[in-house]
């Protein structure tokens, strides 16, 4: 998908969660840089404060 639409990352956010308390569950893909799935950070969750203020 990422050479589809030229971008080195995907940020993926769903509200189904594995935790009860969780609002959204969030992991970021990378492959350009061998990061095949991760856990997101504070930088790649900007795009979640965007959706939430909303």
């Amino acid at each position: 998908m990422n050479s589809i639409i030229s971008t080195g990352l995907t940020h993926i956010v769903s509200r189904e969660t594995l935790e009860p308390d969780s609002d959204f569950s969030c992991r970021i893909f990378v492959p350009i840089v061998g990061i095949d799935e991760g856990s997101t950070t504070e930088t790649s969750n900007g795009s979640l404060l965007c959706y939430m203020k909303i």
